[in-house]
């Protein structure tokens, strides 16, 4: 768990001298800011899908699982390349 912490305030570190912030101004940025509007806009998303599922009928909402099986193998293979 502390390597992975170190990794992402070296990460933070690396962002803050990219950008001529300071690290604790990244943090705000990723985490007062972009996270949650990203999380907010993936909410949205979420919602838009579900009714355009539901307008589509409900066969067409087998498929779903199948996505979500991509994703978090996505996810998964992300964390993975990461430690």
């Amino acid at each position: 768990m502390e390597s992975i912490f170190d990794l992402c305030v070296r990460i933070l570190l690396g962002m803050a001298e990219l950008t001529g912030l300071t690290y604790e101004q990244v943090n705000v940025v990723l985490f007062v800011i972009l996270l949650p509007v990203g999380l907010i806009g993936l909410i949205a998303r979420t919602v838009w899908l579900e009714r355009r599922l539901a307008e589509i009928g409900e066969a067409r909402r087998l498929t779903l699982p199948a996505v979500e099986i991509v994703f978090w193998t996505g996810v998964l293979i992300t964390v993975l390349t990461l430690l």
